[in-house]
């Protein structure tokens, strides 16, 4: 809605992806793609954490502030987790919750796991790119910039979708990623450790194509910021 009434003034609009045109059919428009950060194509090596490389690796994460309940349903269940994958958290550094202080004594599992558990309340650019790199599934919300990085990286991902957001958009770009054949949704109301735990074995044994993977990846631009920038400076003038 916001989107919208600002919509009407501005000279242009730039659109992170085509179809999304059809909600402005009045104005001036550009389609640039969604800018991605640079980092998560950069492995700078300062990762510290000793996982079983023999392992797949799954990176949780519920964005900046976290989500408690997929914070929750982790730790419940994260001692299946370990016992066939490694795990990366992202837990957020909500003081309401105090998950990030809970996952740091979940780490004591580490002494007798399989599989090995590192958590942060907040992943920092200097090491997203490594984490990026050595997980082999992504369990997130589904954001536009989230997917959009994961999209330019191919991976696969188990997204649970914020509820009522604007025009229900989460779960829509949550829809759009499944159907590239990378990734499915789970609805948060739906979300229990017994169905986290199927889908996440379900993609872990998945090995998508590298045509699905480029397929895929050409729904997003990789120099989107660059075209933004071409499109401010042009229309500017």
């Amino acid at each position: 809605m916001a989107n919208k009434i600002i919509s009407r003034f501005a000279d242009l609009i730039a659109l992170s992806f085509e179809d999304t045109k059809k909600y402005y059919p009045h104005a001036h428009f550009v389609v640039t793609g969604n800018p991605l950060r640079k980092e998560i194509f950069e492995t700078r090596g300062q990762l510290d954490f000793d996982y079983r490389k023999e392992l797949p690796t799954i990176y949780v994460t519920g964005g900046n502030q976290g989500a408690h309940k997929i914070n929750q349903i982790v730790f419940d269940n994260l001692k299946t987790i370990l016992s066939f994958a490694n795990v990366i958290h992202q837990t957020g550094n909500s003081k309401f919750f105090d998950d990030y202080q809970k996952s740091i004594e979940f780490q004591k599992l580490n002494e007798t796991s399989t599989g090995k558990y590192l958590s942060f309340d907040y992943v920092r650019e200097n090491i997203i790119g490594d984490v990026m790199n050595i997980s082999d599934l992504i369990v997130t919300r589904a954001g536009a910039n989230t997917l959009c990085e994961l999209l330019a990286l191919g991976k696969k991902a188990i997204m649970i979708p914020i509820t009522k957001t604007s025009n229900d958009e989460q779960a829509a770009n949550a829809k759009f990623y499944a159907s590239t054949g990378l990734g499915i949704m789970v609805e948060e109301q739906h979300l229990t450790g017994e169905n986290l735990l199927e889908q996440i074995k379900l993609l872990i044994e998945s090995v998508p194509s590298q045509s699905t993977i480029d397929a895929a990846r050409n729904h997003i631009s990789l120099n989107a910021a660059d075209s933004l920038a071409e499109a401010i400076i042009k229309y500017s003038k």
